[in-house]
């Protein structure tokens, strides 16, 4: 509403952006993606990229949580692309994140892998350890996929004590 009020369209976009989330997380995905689409066409309006590339994410994740595995994959491929034209290290260390997990989903081990170690490679260069925890949590998966249980096992024990810093007890639960 304050944003609407002052006439900040870029504000405007990321409130919407804000709500999709709430939506999805609510489990209404039909209202969550109409959400994201706005946000998405409001950051294409203003040119601001990084408002079109937090949109693209949200579908992405929604089509993911629907289970639409392509279409999300192909979201976080775009997401990939933006960030990388953003030169904003950060966002695409979690999109390398997302679009490995979307060719996890999917059974592509190799196009996973590849992702999941981008990520954990420039998580671990900046320094963004939720990032890098995520990524070590989907190098795990990939190498218990492949029967790599002593690499899964290594994996997971180097993510747990970075959630435990940032003391995420849901993640931990999740791990152990």
């Amino acid at each position: 509403e304050i944003a609407e009020t002052i006439g900040e369209p870029r504000a405007i976009g990321r409130a919407i952006d804000a709500l999709g989330m709430m939506s999805r997380a609510e489990g209404d995905f039909a209202r969550s993606q109409e959400l994201h689409e706005q946000s998405l066409a409001i950051g294409r309006e203003t040119g601001d990229l990084l408002l079109e590339t937090s949109a693209l994410s949200s579908l992405g994740a929604t089509a993911f949580a629907r289970g639409e595995l392509q279409t999300a994959n192909r979201y976080f491929g775009l997401v990939v692309e933006a960030t990388t034209k953003l030169k904003h290290d950060r966002y695409l260390s979690i999109g390398y994140l997302n679009y490995g997990a979307s060719f996890f989903e999917l059974g592509q081990m190799d196009e996973a892998l590849h992702w999941a170690e981008r990520s954990y490679e420039l998580a671990s260069r900046i320094n963004e350890q939720r990032t890098l925890a995520m990524a070590l949590i989907n190098l795990a998966e990939i190498a218990a996929n492949r029967n790599d249980h002593d690499a899964a096992r290594i994996r997971l024990a180097e993510a747990l004590p970075i959630f435990a810093a940032m003391e995420d007890r849901y993640s931990i639960e999740a791990v152990a």
